[in-house]
């Protein structure tokens, strides 16, 4: 019976048990193909961080020229939406899109285009795993909201990707505020009058109404969230580029007065609240790199200046040129850490981010140098 069912199948018994040959053929090329996707996926993944860090870099530097262009126009009079700086915030506000967008834009190569929207919206996800509250230094705990909270479901637009892989969603940015209008209000402060003693109260103000916002949801309680974090960082910005305590605060214990920098400990547990995506890590370790020879640039240009002062202690030209370039490095420190502090907060960070950095860095203001470290130091960047 068997031969007769082989006989009328028109198969041969070696085919009908295939050739193995071609069975062993046909699973080496399986896996070269599965092996030439990988590489292909871990390439493309390569090439968007390497765009995304180059949109990053270009971001700031056009941050920059805005803030530059503003007070300049600010200084003359000027409309500060006249021309020349209106074309510096645009350039600005085009950049920091792409920059959001670096990683989603590629999309799925198989799906044959973008696996999300480029619209500036930031996009609804899930939110990220809870890593608990996090103590402030004055004693009490600032609640977290990483995960699990209503405002990070509203708010969340780069939940976690798998390790290496590109999330293909916006890095992180508010859904209302822009560069421009954060610029322009920072500005309209530059001759308002305000005191050392009211700017902290304003500011543990905005930290106690931002750690009560932690846990409420909806559309009001999100509005009113971000309008916080705009005035907060416009009166941040205001004060550190116009106030002559600025960098006094910087190192102050704001609820003892006491001058002195705060523990490694104090940023760690900041940086570990504000558990950042993958793509943000990579963001991050460009920025912290970005900073760290922004930073030594510019304290060698001090230290030459200081030396060329004290070599001649008597010409009163080389006295008022190393003055002269003094303040110019000193602007030129301001403005980078304005413009890099708008990048962070428009385009890199997500709003229930830039508030668990603010909140977790009471008694401190949030110092950029030291979040650095501190993420770089989580984060093993």
């Amino acid at each position: 019976m068997a031969s007769d069912e082989g006989a009328t199948s028109g198969k041969s018994p070696r085919e009908g048990r295939g050739d193995p040959g071609l069975n062993a053929l046909v699973s080496r090329l399986q896996q070269e193909l599965s092996l030439k996707q990988r590489q292909l996926k871990e390439e493309i993944a390569r090439n968007t961080r390497a765009k995304a860090q180059v949109e990053l870099v270009n971001a700031i530097a056009l941050a920059g020229e805005a803030v530059r262009q503003l007070l300049a126009a600010e200084a003359r009079g000027d409309d500060l939406e006249s021309p020349e700086p209106q074309s510096a915030v645009d350039a600005l506000e085009r950049q920091l899109h792409a920059l959001k967008h670096a990683f989603d834009r590629g999309g799925n190569p198989a799906a044959g285009g973008a696996a999300s929207t480029s619209t500036g919206t930031s996009a609804s996800a899930s939110a990220d795993a809870s890593a608990g509250a996090c103590p402030s230094s004055s004693g009490g705990t600032a609640p977290s909201f990483g995960g699990g909270s209503d405002l990070s479901e509203a708010y969340s637009s780069t939940a976690p990707p798998a390790p290496g892989a590109p999330s293909r969603r916006p890095i992180g940015g508010p859904q209302r505020l822009t560069a421009g209008t954060m610029l322009r209000a920072m500005l309209a402060l530059r001759h308002a009058e305000r005191s050392r003693g009211e700017f902290i109260e304003s500011w543990r103000g905005t930290v106690q109404e931002l750690a009560m916002g932690m846990h409420r949801g909806g559309g009001r309680a999100t509005q009113r969230f971000e309008e916080l974090l705009h005035a907060g960082g416009v009166r941040f910005c205001a004060m550190f580029l116009f106030d002559d305590f600025a960098l006094d605060l910087m190192v102050t214990d704001l609820e003892t007065q006491r001058v002195c920098d705060a523990s490694a400990a104090h940023w760690d547990r900041v940086a570990a609240g504000m558990q950042l995506s993958s793509d943000q890590v990579v963001m991050y370790g460009v920025f912290d790199r970005w900073w760290t020879a922004t930073t030594e640039t510019l304290q060698r240009k001090r230290r030459e200046l200081a030396a060329a002062a004290l070599a001649a202690p008597q010409d009163l030209e080389a006295q008022e040129a190393a003055a002269s370039g003094l303040e110019r490095v000193n602007s030129t420190y301001l403005v980078a850490a304005v413009s890099a502090f708008v990048v962070g907060t428009v385009a890199l960070l997500r709003p229930e981010q830039v508030a668990e950095c603010w909140v977790c860095s009471w008694p401190r203001l949030p110092l950029m140098t030291a979040i650095l470290r501190a993420l770089t130091k989580v984060n093993a960047l």
